[in-house]
């Protein structure tokens, strides 16, 4: 019986080594599986930077629109203006001292008026 056991004694050992190489294969599969959530979250951060970027130049843009529609503007009024002789105001400044909505101009307190610079009238 001790024959048979000095027999199995090199059995037992190569499997021990085995038990070792089955280790490294979880432990292999947990260390990808790390790397590949890794990579997932740099996806969904790379994705929402991209999103963020574009909002960016859009609004940007939009801005860079609206100060040219306001230089547009402001050059139309001066062309219609005539020379730098007017004076062009809100009709607001008509109004006594009252802010109130009864008031004598109105819906029309925002509209805007042009008056003669040498005019004594005023």
């Amino acid at each position: 019986m001790l024959h048979l056991l000095k027999k199995a004694s090199p059995l037992i050992r190569y499997k021990k080594k085995n038990d070792r190489s089955g280790f490294a294969l979880i432990l292999c599969l947990a260390l990808l599986s790390v790397v590949f959530l890794f990579v997932l979250s740099m996806m969904s951060l790379v994705s929402l930077e991209l999103r963020q970027s574009q909002l960016r130049e859009k609004s940007v843009l939009a801005k860079t629109h609206a100060r040219f529609g306001l230089s547009v503007a402001l050059g139309e009024l001066n062309k219609h203006l005539g020379p730098d002789q007017r004076i062009s105001a809100s009709a607001a400044i008509l109004e006594k001292e009252s802010i109130d909505s009864g008031s004598e101009l109105g819906g029309r307190r925002h509209w805007t008026g042009v008056w003669n610079a040498n005019d004594k009238k005023v």
